[in-house]
Protein backbone atom coordinates (compact mmCIF):
# COMPACT_ATOMS: atom_id res chain seq x y z
CA UNK A 1 0.00 0.00 0.00
CA UNK A 2 0.82 3.62 -0.33
CA UNK A 3 1.19 4.39 3.75
CA UNK A 4 3.42 1.33 4.09
CA UNK A 5 0.70 0.41 6.55
CA UNK A 6 0.36 -3.16 5.23
CA UNK A 7 2.34 -6.39 6.17
CA UNK A 8 2.20 -7.99 2.82
CA UNK A 9 0.79 -11.51 4.35
CA UNK A 10 -1.91 -11.35 1.96
CA UNK A 11 0.58 -11.39 -0.96
CA UNK A 12 2.28 -14.19 0.90
CA UNK A 13 -0.68 -16.39 1.36
CA UNK A 14 -1.81 -15.78 -2.17
CA UNK A 15 1.47 -16.92 -3.72
CA UNK A 16 1.43 -19.60 -0.82
CA UNK A 17 -2.57 -20.91 -2.29
CA UNK A 18 -2.09 -20.42 -6.10
CA UNK A 19 1.75 -22.39 -5.91
CA UNK A 20 1.32 -24.76 -3.25
CA UNK A 21 -2.31 -25.69 -3.61
CA UNK A 22 -3.23 -25.50 -7.00
CA UNK A 23 0.57 -26.34 -8.30
CA UNK A 24 0.08 -22.50 -10.28
CA UNK A 25 2.34 -19.74 -10.85
CA UNK A 26 2.00 -16.32 -8.89
CA UNK A 27 4.68 -13.75 -10.38
CA UNK A 28 5.28 -9.77 -9.14
CA UNK A 29 6.56 -7.12 -12.05
CA UNK A 30 7.06 -4.18 -10.83
CA UNK A 31 8.69 -1.19 -12.71
CA UNK A 32 8.93 2.36 -10.69
CA UNK A 33 6.70 5.04 -12.46
CA UNK A 34 4.88 2.67 -14.20
CA UNK A 35 3.14 0.27 -11.79
CA UNK A 36 2.82 -3.44 -10.97
CA UNK A 37 1.87 -6.63 -12.87
CA UNK A 38 0.65 -9.29 -11.17
CA UNK A 39 0.32 -12.90 -13.06
CA UNK A 40 -1.45 -15.66 -11.42
CA UNK A 41 -1.05 -19.23 -14.20
CA UNK A 42 -2.64 -21.97 -13.45
CA UNK A 43 -2.89 -25.48 -14.50
CA UNK A 44 -5.82 -26.35 -16.68
CA UNK A 45 -8.07 -29.14 -14.85
CA UNK A 46 -10.04 -32.42 -16.10
CA UNK A 47 -13.66 -30.94 -15.91
CA UNK A 48 -15.37 -33.40 -13.24
CA UNK A 49 -17.29 -36.29 -14.77
CA UNK A 50 -20.47 -34.49 -13.19
CA UNK A 51 -20.71 -31.46 -15.16
CA UNK A 52 -22.26 -30.12 -18.04
CA UNK A 53 -19.69 -27.78 -20.01
CA UNK A 54 -23.20 -26.87 -22.74
CA UNK A 55 -26.84 -27.15 -22.91
CA UNK A 56 -27.64 -28.54 -25.97
CA UNK A 57 -31.42 -27.57 -26.88
CA UNK A 58 -32.83 -28.91 -30.47
CA UNK A 59 -34.86 -27.09 -32.74
CA UNK A 60 -38.66 -27.74 -32.08
CA UNK A 61 -38.11 -28.99 -28.42
CA UNK A 62 -39.00 -27.80 -24.96
CA UNK A 63 -37.05 -27.24 -21.77
CA UNK A 64 -38.52 -27.33 -18.80
CA UNK A 65 -36.90 -25.70 -15.95
CA UNK A 66 -38.26 -27.14 -12.03
CA UNK A 67 -37.20 -25.00 -9.36
CA UNK A 68 -38.82 -23.45 -6.51
CA UNK A 69 -36.77 -20.02 -6.58
CA UNK A 70 -38.39 -17.68 -9.04
CA UNK A 71 -35.08 -15.69 -9.24
CA UNK A 72 -33.60 -19.09 -11.16
CA UNK A 73 -36.65 -19.34 -14.03
CA UNK A 74 -35.67 -15.64 -14.77
CA UNK A 75 -31.82 -16.38 -15.01
CA UNK A 76 -32.89 -19.41 -17.36
CA UNK A 77 -35.45 -17.03 -19.08
CA UNK A 78 -33.41 -14.40 -19.50
CA UNK A 79 -30.26 -17.00 -21.09
CA UNK A 80 -32.83 -18.31 -23.47
CA UNK A 81 -34.04 -15.13 -24.49
CA UNK A 82 -30.34 -13.86 -25.19
CA UNK A 83 -30.20 -17.47 -26.96
CA UNK A 84 -33.37 -16.48 -29.04
CA UNK A 85 -34.91 -19.80 -28.63
CA UNK A 86 -38.32 -18.96 -30.23
CA UNK A 87 -36.38 -18.51 -33.58
CA UNK A 88 -35.91 -22.50 -33.34
CA UNK A 89 -38.73 -23.35 -31.99
CA UNK A 90 -37.71 -23.72 -28.52
CA UNK A 91 -40.58 -23.39 -25.53
CA UNK A 92 -39.51 -23.06 -21.97
CA UNK A 93 -41.78 -23.98 -19.61
CA UNK A 94 -41.52 -23.38 -15.71
CA UNK A 95 -42.56 -25.56 -13.08
CA UNK A 96 -42.15 -24.52 -9.02
CA UNK A 97 -44.04 -27.63 -7.73
CA UNK A 98 -42.40 -31.03 -7.55
CA UNK A 99 -46.10 -32.63 -7.90
CA UNK A 100 -47.14 -30.07 -10.48
CA UNK A 101 -44.38 -31.00 -12.70
CA UNK A 102 -45.37 -34.69 -12.14
CA UNK A 103 -48.59 -34.01 -13.12
CA UNK A 104 -47.41 -31.99 -16.50
CA UNK A 105 -45.26 -35.19 -16.98
CA UNK A 106 -47.80 -38.26 -16.73
CA UNK A 107 -50.33 -36.18 -18.72
CA UNK A 108 -48.38 -35.01 -21.52
CA UNK A 109 -47.12 -37.63 -22.90
CA UNK A 110 -50.38 -37.54 -25.85
CA UNK A 111 -49.54 -34.08 -26.38
CA UNK A 112 -47.24 -33.05 -30.05
CA UNK A 113 -43.90 -33.06 -27.99
CA UNK A 114 -42.29 -36.29 -27.22
CA UNK A 115 -40.59 -36.83 -23.73
CA UNK A 116 -37.70 -37.19 -26.74
CA UNK A 117 -37.56 -33.51 -27.39
CA UNK A 118 -36.72 -32.88 -24.18
CA UNK A 119 -34.59 -30.84 -21.58
CA UNK A 120 -35.31 -31.11 -17.84
CA UNK A 121 -33.41 -28.71 -15.64
CA UNK A 122 -34.38 -29.78 -12.21
CA UNK A 123 -33.09 -28.43 -8.61
CA UNK A 124 -32.31 -30.94 -6.27
CA UNK A 125 -34.06 -29.02 -3.18
CA UNK A 126 -37.69 -28.28 -3.37
CA UNK A 127 -38.00 -26.77 0.23
CA UNK A 128 -41.24 -27.95 1.76
CA UNK A 129 -42.29 -30.75 -0.80
CA UNK A 130 -42.37 -34.26 -0.85
CA UNK A 131 -39.76 -35.01 -3.02
CA UNK A 132 -36.30 -33.94 -3.66
CA UNK A 133 -35.57 -33.10 -7.33
CA UNK A 134 -33.01 -36.07 -7.96
CA UNK A 135 -35.94 -38.18 -6.61
CA UNK A 136 -38.50 -37.49 -9.01
CA UNK A 137 -36.01 -37.73 -11.97
CA UNK A 138 -35.53 -40.82 -10.74
CA UNK A 139 -39.23 -41.67 -10.16
CA UNK A 140 -40.11 -40.63 -13.48
CA UNK A 141 -37.36 -42.54 -15.25
CA UNK A 142 -35.54 -39.30 -17.04
CA UNK A 143 -32.51 -39.25 -16.00
CA UNK A 144 -30.88 -39.09 -19.70
CA UNK A 145 -32.82 -36.13 -20.50
CA UNK A 146 -32.30 -34.26 -17.37
CA UNK A 147 -29.62 -32.02 -15.68
CA UNK A 148 -30.16 -31.45 -11.48
CA UNK A 149 -29.25 -27.99 -11.20
CA UNK A 150 -28.13 -27.14 -7.67
CA UNK A 151 -26.16 -25.57 -5.53
CA UNK A 152 -25.35 -28.90 -3.25
CA UNK A 153 -23.27 -30.04 -6.24
CA UNK A 154 -20.47 -30.65 -4.19
CA UNK A 155 -22.04 -33.22 -1.51
CA UNK A 156 -20.55 -36.51 -2.05
CA UNK A 157 -23.64 -39.07 -1.66
CA UNK A 158 -25.62 -36.43 -4.51
CA UNK A 159 -22.70 -36.75 -7.31
CA UNK A 160 -22.56 -40.61 -6.78
CA UNK A 161 -26.33 -40.85 -6.82
CA UNK A 162 -26.12 -38.67 -9.98
CA UNK A 163 -23.36 -40.73 -11.11
CA UNK A 164 -25.04 -43.91 -10.81
CA UNK A 165 -27.94 -42.61 -12.76
CA UNK A 166 -25.68 -41.24 -15.36
CA UNK A 167 -27.18 -37.84 -14.51
CA UNK A 168 -25.57 -34.50 -15.20
CA UNK A 169 -24.89 -31.56 -13.18
CA UNK A 170 -24.35 -27.95 -13.09
CA UNK A 171 -23.65 -25.57 -10.06
CA UNK A 172 -26.69 -23.15 -9.29
CA UNK A 173 -24.25 -20.42 -9.41
CA UNK A 174 -23.04 -21.54 -13.11
CA UNK A 175 -26.57 -21.55 -14.60
CA UNK A 176 -26.32 -17.45 -15.78
CA UNK A 177 -22.80 -19.11 -17.37
CA UNK A 178 -23.18 -22.12 -18.63
CA UNK A 179 -22.94 -21.77 -22.83
CA UNK A 180 -26.14 -22.75 -24.51
CA UNK A 181 -26.36 -24.01 -27.98
CA UNK A 182 -29.77 -25.14 -30.13
CA UNK A 183 -28.82 -27.21 -32.79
Amino acid sequence: SQSGSGSGLGVYHAKTTVEQCFGGKFEIHSKEGHGTSIIITLPIAPTPKWFIEKLILKPHSQVISVDDDMSIHAVWKGRFQSAKIQEHHVEHLTFTAGEEFKVFFKTSHSVHISNASRLYLVDFELLNQGQSGLEIIEELGIQDKSILVTSRYEEKQIREKCESLGLKLIPKGMAGFVPIVIG
